[in-house]
Parts: structure tokens; C-alpha cells; sequence
């Protein structure tokens, strides 16, 4: 507008004499076109910029039905679009491994078939691994209680294929005394330490879970620990654990390993969905696996 201002001036002042007006009746005629056409793009800017925010505050606000503001649309649009998010994400690798656990066992019978519980099981590393460095000798342990829970069911996978019929067999052998004393390595004694491997994860993240936000990772291994594993170790495994729990990642650092496809905003709460998720179906087959060990006299208690 200033622009065309100066250029009607110079317009006017070079044919002032050609239009026959007087200089003040010059300028002000320059004057009113120029407040014109001012006005006329003010009120067109004005205009836009309504639209404009209009269109904003009903992605913000919500409008209902009648083309009013809804009081309550503002939280109704973050909720929806917090659960839209959160449903076209890909899922944690917790969800996958919980359901090849929960494939293992039959409902009804309540037997455990072992090929699936092995299978499950070698799943589960990515969760020790996620854990990051500080999880490398549990890693490593466990792998070798997989290949000690292959010895009496790689003998014959059909009589065995299920978990008592395997530890029972065992058993019949006579390498295990009564009191719970395992021979070490056996396939008893390896299926035993799994398990108490993944009664400690799924109590961690039970302690995260309980904790809320403010739940750290570190806090959560120490309680599990305690709860699950502390009373099986004998003074050196203690100190070596001590090391691992406060040297334990971030939560934020955990959420991302095993959720990297999840935007930033929405990581811990999929993480978290699926954490319990992971607790709810695994607790089952856990307890239905120590029942076994107990009715068959194998739940070794011994310090390691």
C-alpha cells in the first residue's frame, strides 16, 4: 500500500497540471485512494487471518454438530488422537515373545508343551539384551541353561514333548536326590534357572508398572532382585548383581530399544501397554511351571 502510495504521488505530481486540479485537491484525492485501497487489503488480510484462526481453533477446540465450540473438545481431540497414535504403532517385541509364551501352554490341560517353551524362551533374549552391557553375563548364563534344558529332551522330543514328562523322565534316572537336590548340568537344573530368569523380568517390570512414571529402571531390578533371585545367590553373585542394577540403563534408554518405530511422545505409554501385557500373560505359565517342579520334588533351593 505505502508503495502505491509513492507511486500515485509521483503520478499525480508529473500530470497535476494535465488533470486541471488544484495541488491541494491532488493530494487529497491521492489521500482517499490511497486510504482505500489500505483498507480494502487490511480487511482482506483481516479476513484470511479469521479463516485462518477459525480453522485452527476447530482442530484445537472441537466443534459439535451445531457449529459451536464444544467446552469439552479440546481433551476429547488429544484423547482420540492419543489412542489413534497409540493403535497404528507396531507393537514392542514384548508382544511377540508374550504370545509365543503364551502359545506354550494348553488352557485347559494346563500342560506346557517344551519345543514351544524353548522356542519362547530364545525369544526372550532380546529382552536381556535390550537391558543393554550390563545384561551380558545374564545373556550368557541363560543361553546356557538353554542348552542344559536340551539334554533330556533332545533324547527323545516325542515321549518328552511336553515339561513333566520331560523333568519326570529325568528324574526316573536317578541323577536328582529328594529334598530338591538337581544334578547340575541337567535339563532340571536348566529349565529351573529360566525360569526364575523370567520371574526377574517380569518383576521388574512389575516394579515399573507399580512406580509410575517416576519408577526408574535401576530402582525396579533392585526390588526385583530381591524379591526373586537374591535369596539363590550366595555372597559373590550378590556383589556381581550390585554392580549390574546400578548400572542399569535409563528407563527412556529401555523404552527405545525396544520400541524404536514409536514416535518420542507415545514410546513409554505403547512400552508400557505392552509391559503389562507381557505380566499378565507370562504370570500363568510361570506358576504353572514351578507347580511342576514342586510336585515332582525339583524346586532346588541351594545358594549358587
Amino acid at each position: 500500500a505505502v508503495s502505491g502510495a509513492h507511486d500515485l504521488l509521483d503520478y499525480f505530481e508529473k500530470d497535476v497540471a494535465s488533470l486541471g486540479l488544484p495541488d491541494f485537491s491532488t493530494m487529497f484525492a491521492v489521500l482517499v485512494v490511497v486510504s482505500l485501497t489500505s483498507t480494502l487489503m487490511y480487511l482482506s488480510d483481516l479476513w484470511s487471518v479469521y479463516e485462518l484462526r477459525f480453522a485452527l481453533e476447530q482442530v484445537e477446540f472441537g466443534v459439535d454438530g451445531g457449529g459451536e465450540v464444544s467446552k469439552d473438545g479440546k481433551e476429547d481431540l488429544e484423547a482420540d488422537a492419543a489412542i489413534a497414535v497409540a493403535a497404528q504403532s507396531e507393537h514392542t517385541c514384548l508382544d511377540s515373545i508374550a504370545a509365543l509364551f503364551e502359545q506354550a501352554m494348553d488352557k485347559d490341560s494346563k500342560e506346557i508343551d517344551l519345543e514351544k517353551l524353548l522356542r519362547a524362551a530364545m525369544s526372550f533374549l532380546d529382552i536381556l539384551r535390550a537391558m543393554g552391557p550390563t545384561m551380558t553375563l545374564a545373556v550368557k548364563d541363560f543361553q546356557g541353561n538353554y542348552r542344559k534344558a536340551q539334554m533330556q529332551f533332545g533324547k527323545d522330543k516325542a515321549k518328552f514333548a511336553n515339561l513333566k514328562a520331560c523333568l519326570q523322565g529325568e528324574k526316573e534316572t536317578g541323577i536328582h536326590k529328594p529334598g530338591g537336590i538337581n544334578k547340575d548340568p541337567s535339563s532340571a537344573a536348566g529349565l529351573l534357572w529360566m525360569r526364575r530368569s523370567i520371574s526377574f523380568q517380569v518383576a521388574i517390570f512389575e516394579a515399573l508398572l507399580a512406580g509410575g512414571e517416576r519408577a526408574t529402571l535401576p530402582a525396579a531390578t533392585g526390588k526385583a532382585y530381591a524379591d526373586e533371585l537374591e535369596v539363590y545367590h550366595g555372597w559373590l553373585l550378590k556383589k556381581i548383581f550390585g554392580k549390574v542394577i546400578s548400572s542399569s540403563p535409563s528407563r527412556e534408554s529401555f523404552a527405545e530399544k525396544l520400541a524404536p518405530n514409536v514416535i518420542d511422545s507415545m514410546r513409554q505409554v505403547v512400552v508400557d501397554r505392552d509391559m503389562a501385557t507381557f505380566c499378565e500373560k507370562l504370570n500363568p505359565i510361570l506358576e504353572q511351571w514351578k507347580s511342576v517342579y514342586a510336585e515332582l520334588d525339583l524346586e532346588d533351593v541351594r545358594k549358587v
